[in-house]
């Protein structure tokens, strides 16, 4: 029996404001037909192969969909709100029932949703809610980044770059890190905030531990084709201020007001979430998102 949507994950897309954009259902119209790079790379989300809206002046259908997205760019950047939603495919991620699916339960994997187009990132309020399941050894974690690049050049690499990090344009990033990659990295499990071109060469000092229960779930078995279940999700919530982070898991607050590293006002990047399984054999997890928000106008 397919198990049905987390109800709180329903609800918690339906008291959304309208400038919070859902990007879980940006890709419940995916085809099979989709392609998932192996390594790095994005692919075009279904939201591009729905059917295009007729044309405004009788032209091309493509020129109509091009003036539509444009306009409404233009519309948001006037209005000083501008806001994307996480509609391009990093590795591989792939659409899992109005979620997505970030990485199955394989070691040497790395997945990631991204902002189709990149925006100021200074001030916003995020949230999403994961799962993370596994049935040996754990795999590498998750991070919600923000780089100063197309997601067309990000990185997705799988283990400790926990796919987008080791970046090669500025950025943070917030993770979760769920094993070590060598024996003397910080015990595990924590939630820190981390320089995106930096880490994971420069491993972070003291990071607070969190507890296991909010971070993976330990199961017997995995259905690929269906939902993780509802208990093993969890909510994180993230707030962006003056250079500054505050991170919430489930409604209790992890980091405070923690400053984010070379931070610049203003600095134009692509926002998602990104995880990835370990490189040693049987160092994997499975992690699914969904209810993406992200508010650039908090």
């Amino acid at each position: 029996m397919r198990s049905r949507l987390p109800l709180g994950l329903v609800v918690s897309v339906a008291l959304a404001a309208c400038n919070l954009v859902t990007g879980a259902t940006d890709l419940q119209v995916a085809t099979e037909n989709d392609s998932v790079p192996g390594g790095g790379g994005v692919r075009d989300s279904a939201a591009d192969q729905a059917s295009p809206p007729p044309s405004r002046d009788g032209g091309s259908t493509v020129d109509a969909r091009l003036d539509a997205a444009v306009d409404a760019r233009l519309d948001a950047a006037e209005a000083g709100c501008a806001t994307t939603s996480a509609t391009s495919l990093l590795g591989s991620a792939t659409p899992l029932l109005g979620f997505f699916q970030l990485t199955a339960n394989t070691n040497g994997l790395a997945g990631g949703i991204a902002a189709a187009t990149p925006i100021p990132v200074d001030n916003f309020d995020a949230s999403f809610s994961y799962s993370i399941t596994h049935t040996g050894p754990l795999g590498a974690g998750l991070a919600f980044f923000a780089i100063a690049e197309s997601a067309a050049l990000l990185n997705c690499l799988p283990g400790p770059p926990l796919c987008t990090l080791d970046a090669s344009a500025p950025g943070f990033a917030v993770i979760l890190r769920t094993s070590k990659g060598n024996a003397g990295d910080p015990n595990v499990p924590y939630v820190t905030v981390v320089d995106a071109q930096s880490y994971p060469s420069v491993q972070p000092v003291n990071p607070p531990l969190i507890d296991a229960s909010k971070a993976y779930t330990s199961v017997s078995t995995i259905d690929a084709m269906d939902l993780p279940p509802l208990a093993t999700f969890h909510t994180m919530a993230i707030s962006a201020r003056s250079g500054k982070v505050t991170v919430l898991i489930d409604g209790g607050v992890i980091l405070t007001g923690v400053p984010i590293p070379n931070w610049s006002a203003g600095r134009v990047s692509t926002w998602g979430i990104g995880a990835s399984t370990g490189n040693g054999s049987g160092f994997a997890e499975r992690t699914v998102v969904g209810a993406v928000t992200f508010n650039r106008c908090p």
